[in-house]
């Protein structure tokens, strides 16, 4: 893959970074996108990163990326596969690139992802919120998605706007890591589950659902099980996250 870098009103290759694969036909597209990016990119108020959507190396990115990351800048790792686990958090970063796939499986090229994430700009920084949207930008000669286009922009942090995002993004952290958890309760340990998250007694639970309270206290055991529960609270919260109150 190559790393395409804005020299004057041009763009130089920092290394053999075009698969061997790609049809010379677009290769030259692609080159024509990008020399698009390094004309605009000193004026946008924005990162542009163009990414290979084989694997999502990076094939480039606009100065002002490359300046956010200061001294951080390595053209072989951010090239490599230390590029998301230096500069994100790898859980989002595979969540959001698996969304992206199916995102170009099913919607037009000219529609836009739009997400936030969590980055920083070297290894001992603290994270900072940006949004992002991401589009397909070529396509192959057999109409499977090659090379995506990515811009981003940095998130005041003085806004109440941050908290917020950081709100959502932990609730959608917490969603993807239970999802399995979720999907091991039966509907009756659902129900359940939202009557206990409304801090009803087994007796009221087993009233409202006709079954004995009995068997409302195995059902409680096996649902704070299944789910990792070990307070109101955990259950509370789980039932919140997957909508059941």
């Amino acid at each position: 893959m190559s790393i395409f870098v804005s020299q004057t009103n041009s763009f130089r290759f920092m290394h053999q970074v075009i698969p061997r694969n790609t049809e010379p036909a677009l290769v030259a597209l692609l080159n024509e996108k990008i020399n698009g990016l390094v004309s605009l990119e000193d004026t946008l108020p924005c990162v542009c990163i163009v990414h290979d959507m084989r694997d999502f190396s990076l094939v480039y990115m606009s100065s002002q990326g490359k300046q956010r990351l200061g001294g951080q800048w390595n053209e072989e790792r951010t090239a490599g596969k230390d590029y998301f686990s230096t500069y994100f958090k790898i859980e989002d970063s595979m969540f959001f690139t698996e969304k992206l796939l199916e995102h170009a499986r099913t919607e037009p090229d000219e529609a836009f992802m739009t997400f936030f994430e969590e980055v920083r700009t070297g290894p001992d920084h603290s994270y900072e919120w940006y949004l992002s949207s991401s589009r397909v930008m070529l396509r192959d000669t057999e109409g499977n998605p090659r090379f995506s286009l990515t811009i981003s922009m940095p998130i005041n942090i003085h806004t109440h706007v941050t908290k917020k995002v950081a709100r959502v993004m932990e609730e959608n952290r917490y969603m993807r890591a239970h999802q399995h958890h979720f999907g091991q309760l039966t509907k009756r340990e659902k129900q359940i589950l939202a009557c206990m998250a409304r801090n009803m007694t087994s007796q009221a639970i087993g009233e409202q659902l006709f079954i004995s309270e009995k068997t409302v206290a195995t059902h409680r055991k096996n649902i704070k099980r299944k789910i990792g529960a070990r307070t109101d609270y955990d259950v509370i919260k789980f039932a919140q996250t997957f909508d059941l109150i």
